[in-house]
């Protein structure tokens, strides 16, 4: 996998209000075959973020040191069903398709080891892949 930086926007208040929450989430902007591709993030606007890309598939690392947490999001690129325009922009949905998430020390010691969140966030980036195409 090869890391990339997307751009991060917030979400437009259309799909806030229709997925029922309080506050917008954050959105990674990534480019894939002259497309643009929004993937709705659940990391938190604290949260240090890393993107990694391999083929159509992008892998989205959240921590949180302060909190003690990580999370890993996976997305697959190129599905059209989901097109939609706003800002005149053509945008099309990174559907999901693994995630998983992991606050107790407990949870963080049993699936990345006694180093726990001070491993590379590569290193936590690969471990946490396991749980996410299992």
């Amino acid at each position: 996998m090869k890391s990339i930086t997307p751009k991060r926007s917030k979400e437009c208040y259309e799909r806030q209000s229709k997925a029922g929450r309080y506050n917008p989430a954050s959105v990674a902007l990534i480019h894939h075959n002259g497309r643009t591709y929004s993937c709705v993030l659940s990391a938190g606007n604290s949260d240090d973020t890393y993107f990694w890309k391999a083929g159509n598939v992008v892998e989205c690392l959240s921590i949180n040191h302060g909190l003690g947490y990580c999370g890993l999001q996976c997305f697959e690129l190129g599905d059209t069903r989901n097109e939609y325009k706003p800002d005149d922009e053509t945008r099309f949905d990174g559907d999901e398709i693994g995630s998983v998430f992991f606050q107790a020390d407990h949870e963080i010691k049993s699936s990345l080891g006694n180093r726990g969140l001070d491993l590379s966030p590569a290193t936590i980036r690969r471990r946490l892949s396991e749980y996410c195409y299992a």
